[in-house]
């Protein structure tokens, strides 16, 4: 057999042995152990999907070789960093203070998936090569961004396009409310606060836009609105968290 190595871009969710045999509507094969820890695996950047639930392939993978295979993409070293751009996509680093910055490639190597280069180049006499660019935090472009030795050693590498399937924003602009409670769920940081705002603010314009209320006034008009508040502020109090009350001394 001959020896390969690959990097891709998945999606994954803990399940055990039995749990994913479960979800696909299998019976567990005698010989294996149900208990054994793993992920059911979505692969995002290829595959035909063979399951309507996913939009990707999908398949399990056990818990110590999916740990020696891949790592959270917002914690990605320079070497994946460098994968993800030939796969078209944008990265950033973590520390880096300017608000907005990424890098991404262009050229010939993305099929000629060129920036608007009038003021640069002509296609007449020159033969463009592919190259990594960024974008400043002030908004321009730099061609031919160069990694520093502190680059290149980082481990704090990210994809910096929302990893959220309501919207295609990038690293550094807003995101909607959405997407930001769907990153939040699949990346692990649904506590912070910018999730709970999203989640919150998700549940008020669904019911805003349930009940058709267009001003203040709709709200006591609408009888429908009255009895149905009761259960956006449990929406909210879920979200929020409940008061502890306290025992009287």
């Amino acid at each position: 057999m001959q020896t390969y190595i690959g990097t891709k871009i998945i999606r994954a969710l803990p399940m055990t042995r039995q749990g994913y045999n479960d979800y696909r509507g299998w019976q567990l094969p005698a010989d294996e152990n149900g208990d054994d820890e793993g992920y059911l695996v979505e692969y995002v950047d290829g595959g035909k999907a063979n399951d309507s639930r996913h939009a990707g392939y999908i398949s399990w993978s056990p818990k110590a070789v999916f740990d020696r295979a891949y790592r959270p993409v917002t914690g990605m070293g320079f070497g994946q960093a460098i994968e993800a751009l030939k796969a078209g996509r944008r990265v950033a680093r973590a520390g880096w203070n300017g608000k907005g910055m990424w890098l991404s490639l262009s050229g010939p190597l993305l099929g000629g998936r060129l920036i608007p280069s009038t003021a640069f180049w002509s296609k007449n006499n020159a033969e463009v090569l592919p190259c990594i660019t960024m974008r400043v935090a002030t908004g321009e472009i730099l061609m031919g961004w160069l990694a520093s030795q502190t680059d290149m050693l980082a481990d704090d590498w990210c994809i910096a396009e929302c990893q959220g399937a309501k919207c295609g924003a990038t690293y550094g602009q807003d995101h909607s409310p959405e997407c930001i409670v769907e990153a939040a769920e699949t990346q692990g940081w649904s506590d912070a606060p910018e999730a709970i705002e999203a989640k919150l603010t998700v549940a008020v314009t669904a019911f805003i836009e349930e009940h058709g209320i267009s001003c203040p006034e709709t709200i006591y008009q609408t009888d429908r609105v009255i009895e149905n508040a009761a259960q956006l502020i449990e929406k909210l109090a879920d979200v929020v968290g409940y008061i502890q009350h306290k025992e009287p001394k």
